[in-house]
Order: structure tokens, then C-alpha cells, then sequence
């Protein structure tokens, strides 16, 4: 275990993570529920399978945003622990964030999409930065 104090930076990424748990927890509830409640009111207004479809997608969304849930915890852990590979899985994220926004900004600029794109980045140099770090390098 590494007695140093954590970087600022290490502390930003792990509240980060653990904001974006707590985020995607939301998204996993909304796609949980509202998938069947979405799928209950079309199921009078479309034709047969429709509701299924619509249900099982959210069912699916629901569970990838749970994965995703248990990653950025396991992800803030491993910050605050040292943990090199928390650091590296963050800057993967990270890097499909930047990509994800690219496209956002490609087919429409919003502030939305701007945001985005700008926190995936900072926080992509944060993890960058934080490779180089000893606490993050101890052997």
C-alpha cells in the first residue's frame, strides 16, 4: 500500500468516477423501469412486437449501464488505492469519450456535446498525467 498522500489530480479523477457511477446507477433505474413503462403504453398504439422490442432494448441498455456502474466503482477504488490499471481503464474511457464527442460535435454543436467533449478531454490529460505519477508507479 502506498503511503504518499493522493494527487489532486487522482482526487478529481476518482470523484469523477464516482459522479459518473452515480450517473449511470440513474441510467440503469430509468432504462429498468422506464423500459417496461414505455413498453406498456405502446403496447396499444403498435403493431405486435413493438413493445417486446422496446422493453428488451431498454432491458439491455439497462444491464451494459450496471456493467458500467460497477466499473467506475471498482475505477474510483482503484484511484484512491494507487492502482496503476484504474488509471489506464480511466484513460480508455476517457479516449472513447473524446471519440463519442467528436461525433457529437460532427452532426450537431451544442452546448451539450461541447461540454462533453471538453470534460472527456481535461480529464483524459488528467489520466495521462497521472501514468507519469509515482504514487501510480510504485513496484
Amino acid at each position: 500500500m502506498n503511503k504518499n498522500p493522493v494527487p489532486w489530480q487522482g482526487i478529481v479523477l476518482g470523484i469523477f468516477a464516482i459522479i459518473s457511477a452515480i450517473i449511470t446507477l440513474a441510467l440503469t433505474i430509468t432504462f429498468l423501469a422506464g423500459g417496461n413503462i414505455i413498453s406498456s403504453v405502446f403496447s396499444s398504439l403498435a403493431t405486435v412486437g413493438v413493445p417486446g422490442f422496446i422493453s428488451s432494448l431498454a432491458t439491455t441498455v439497462g444491464i451494459i449501464c450496471l456493467l458500467f456502474m460497477i466499473l467506475y466503482i471498482f475505477m474510483a477504488i482503484g484511484i484512491f488505492k494507487g492502482q496503476k490499471w484504474s488509471i489506464v481503464v480511466y484513460l480508455i474511457l476517457m479516449i472513447l469519450g473524446v471519440l463519442f464527442g467528436i461525433g457529437f460535435l460532427a452532426s450537431e454543436v451544442t452546448i451539450y456535446s461541447s461540454v462533453n467533449f471538453l470534460v472527456h478531454l481535461i480529464l483524459g490529460i488528467f489520466s495521462i498525467q497521472m501514468l507519469k505519477n509515482p504514487y501510480y508507479n510504485n513496484k
